[in-house]
């Protein structure tokens, strides 16, 4: 259903209602626009990524640095897509983080941050900024590239499926030619 904002069609929110996107495991994937390999290339059952595929690796495993609220639990970078298990809480003591703040400034802006994440969800945040992030590092290095629009997550509800996507995630660069992404 769509509805009108600022006299433009947008599209609703694909949320679920019943999810806190604020606290819990969330399997997330997002894709690049079109599907285009621009992330890296699959040889011999290892991926080789591009430039924008090792800024995307250094920067998801750096996310908690930027958004102590988050962990990553798992990820794997596709040719065309990413995959990662988040764990957002509302308690940023049950993360083990060494974030230091250099100035007021520094936290002036964590805490306007942090009022956002609790509107929009904690999970939107992480991914957006991620995504935001390499976009303007491939601009910055003047490589074409472009993000296909919103993302798939998962509210992860127990150890069964934890073990499952984590396995997924582990074997899903041995099963790239019968992955869902392939063209």
């Amino acid at each position: 259903m769509t509805d009108l904002f600022q006299n433009k069609y947008r599209i609703e929110s694909t949320r679920l209602k019943s999810i806190d996107y604020n606290n819990g495991y969330f399997f997330v994937t997002f894709c690049t626009k079109d599907r285009e390999h621009t992330l890296g290339e699959i040889s011999d059952g290892r991926i080789i990524l591009s430039a924008i595929g090792e800024f995307a690796s250094k920067t998801i495993t750096e996310i908690q640095n930027h958004h102590p609220y988050c962990s990553v639990e798992s990820f794997v970078i596709m040719p065309n897509h990413i995959h990662v298990i988040f764990y957002v809480t509302h308690n940023t003591n049950e993360l083990n983080t060494d974030v230091q703040h250099t100035s007021d400034n520094d936290l002036n802006v964590n805490h306007q941050m942090q009022m956002t994440s609790k509107k929009k969800g904690r999970l939107s945040i992480v991914v957006g900024s991620l995504k935001s992030v390499i976009k303007k590092f491939a601009t910055d290095n003047d490589v074409p590239f472009e993000w296909q629009t919103r993302f798939h997550d998962h509210f992860i509800r127990n150890t069964e499926e934890m073990a499952a996507i984590k396995t997924y995630i582990e074997n899903n660069i041995g099963t790239w030619q019968g992955d869902e992404f392939y063209d």
